[in-house]
């Protein structure tokens, strides 16, 4: 719904970077299966950041709709020089997919090596918790314990607590207080 050299866009993707924050892509919903568009995309993207000033030693991403199409997805990745992904989560339940919180190197199976490119495993996504096809939480308390257990799993054994919130989900007060939960230690 934008255009990525909009200056509104441009002007936003620096403010992001000079917060502290990662930019990373996400890719349209077939580049996840299409080699061309995916790199066509990724290429695109490093170009506007470097014509921008934004230099990161790691990009990375996450495919649209949690697409992941094993192999191809990770070879999309990994042979556009993008260091990890983030795309292998439910969107029907927050949890353990990979089963762990911790990254993990990924592999190609059709040439039978190990690829320059790691999964950071998506434990929890927003739509999982709020979609009524889904939990269809509707209370801070409830969506507290419930996450809470999620993040007490990963911090226990020193892993990862990665979850995605969609910005357009910030809409409520409810919601943002939720998502700023996610952002504090366990309480």
């Amino acid at each position: 719904g934008y255009e990525i050299n909009n200056k509104e866009i441009l002007y936003l993707l620096k403010e992001i970077y000079n917060r502290g924050h990662s930019i990373g892509i996400h890719p349209s919903y077939n580049a996840s299966n299409c080699k061309n568009q995916f790199y066509s995309q990724a290429n695109n993207l490093k170009k506007v950041l470097k014509s921008i000033g934004i230099f990161q030693e790691k990009l990375g991403g996450r495919m649209h709709y949690l697409r992941f199409h094993n192999p191809q997805t990770s070879i999309n990745f990994s042979e556009s020089g993008f260091s990890y992904d983030s795309s292998l989560g439910y969107a029907g339940v927050p949890g353990f997919r990979c089963g762990t919180c911790f990254e993990f190197s990924l592999y190609d199976q059709i040439n039978n090596q190990l690829l320059n490119l790691r999964e950071r495993p998506l434990i929890l996504m927003e739509a999982s918790i709020l979609s009524n096809e889904y939990l269809g939480i509707t209370s801070f308390p409830e969506f507290k314990n419930y996450v809470k257990d999620l993040k007490e799993k990963c911090f226990k054994v020193n892993g990862e607590f990665i979850f995605l919130w969609h910005n357009c989900k910030l809409d409520s007060h409810l919601k943002r207080e939720m998502y700023e939960y996610l952002l504090h230690p366990i309480e």
